[in-house]
C-alpha cells in the first residue's frame, strides 16, 4: 500500500469501479497518472468497488 500521491508513474495492483457508472477509472497493470489521483480522490465520495483503502488515501501498487 502506498499513500495515493505517491503512486504516479507506478503500476497498480488493483481495480478502482465507482458505480454509477461501473466504468474503471484504474485497472490491474495501469500506470497511475495525476488524472487518475484526481479521479480516485473523487471517486471516493461515491459508492465504489477495489481500493480497498482508498479511504484511506492508499492505493496497492506493484514493487
Amino acid at each position: 500500500m502506498e499513500k495515493i500521491e505517491h503512486t504516479i508513474g507506478k503500476k497498480a495492483a488493483e481495480m478502482v469501479i465507482p458505480y454509477p457508472p461501473g466504468i474503471p477509472i484504474i485497472i490491474t497493470g495501469e500506470t497511475i497518472t495525476a488524472a487518475h489521483i484526481e479521479m480516485l480522490l473523487s471517486a471516493k465520495q461515491h459508492h465504489y468497488q477495489g481500493g480497498e483503502k482508498l479511504h484511506e488515501d492508499r492505493l496497492k501498487i506493484f514493487i
